[in-house]
């Protein structure tokens, strides 16, 4: 009988890792950051995602700041979700910074290709963190709003 139950429970198991193998197989592995290039590939990844959890956050860009700072994040991502399957295109180390840019080019829907840069920083736990990323109609953090009249006056003709 405990013969019969063991063997049930190792034919249990076996389906259920070949099940978990077969549904791996369906889904493309989410990239990790252990690689600046990684990181970069695992915020197009995120910003695809229908709902991008607190932690996936925390894991992309370390603490966000307020609601407020979150819901410009999220925007921002969502300008990134149009954005085909990205490839990395160049990488170049900012050692003064200590930080990576990654290039990438990914695909349009509509057939063209965007170029779009993504600046990461390594943390103590040997992952990195995105600290900027911009393409076309996005970057964030969001530049810095200038003052000023913002348009220049020249003397009159003659």
């Amino acid at each position: 009988m405990r013969a019969h139950a063991a063997l049930n429970a190792q034919r249990l198991a076996l389906a259920a890792l070949l099940l978990l193998s077969l549904s791996a197989g369906c889904k493309p592995a989410r990239p990790e950051a252990v690689t600046a290039e990684g990181g970069a590939l695992l915020l197009f990844a995120t910003a695809k995602e229908s709902e991008i959890s607190e932690e996936q956050l925390h894991q992309l860009f370390g603490e966000v700041g307020d609601a407020g700072a979150r819901a410009v994040l999220l925007d921002a991502l969502q300008e990134l979700s149009v954005a085909g399957d990205p490839q990395v295109v160049d990488l170049q180390e900012l050692a003064a910074l200590d930080r990576t840019v990654v290039d990438l080019e990914a695909t349009l829907s509509g057939g063209g290709v965007a170029s779009y840069s993504v600046q990461l920083q390594p943390t103590p736990a040997g992952l990195f963190r995105v600290t900027w990323f911009a393409g076309p109609g996005v970057e964030w953090p969001p530049p810095p709003h200038r003052r000023g009249q913002g348009m220049s006056s020249s003397h009159p003709p003659g």
